[in-house]
């Protein structure tokens, strides 16, 4: 097998994206032959899945004491991106 272990990330990384990418493809595909064109419900229906997806991941990590589920948004932007404005309002502290 390959012995680069950075090698094996990245193929396993894209392997997974590749997954991904077809999965969204094919709910939307299914979502707008049942529902339309005049709303983007393939993307709505994914984000909306993937959202439920990481809060009961953030969820598990909170009751199981795996760690702290508040570092899942300090290091990740997108976790972060729904707090901007309530952060420029003063409404939530800086870091």
């Amino acid at each position: 097998m390959l012995k680069n272990v950075r090698l094996r990330a990245a193929i396993a990384v894209s392997l997974r994206a590749i997954a991904g990418a077809f999965g969204r493809y094919y709910v939307g595909l299914v979502l707008t032959s049942m529902l339309g064109v005049h709303f983007p419900w393939g993307t709505f229906g994914v984000n909306l899945s993937g959202g439920l997806l990481m809060g009961l991941i953030t969820a598990f990590i909170a009751c199981r004491g795996y760690g702290n589920p508040a570092v899942l948004g300090s290091s990740r932007p997108a976790f972060e991106a729904p707090t901007l404005p309530f952060r420029q309002m003063n409404l939530i502290p800086q870091r």
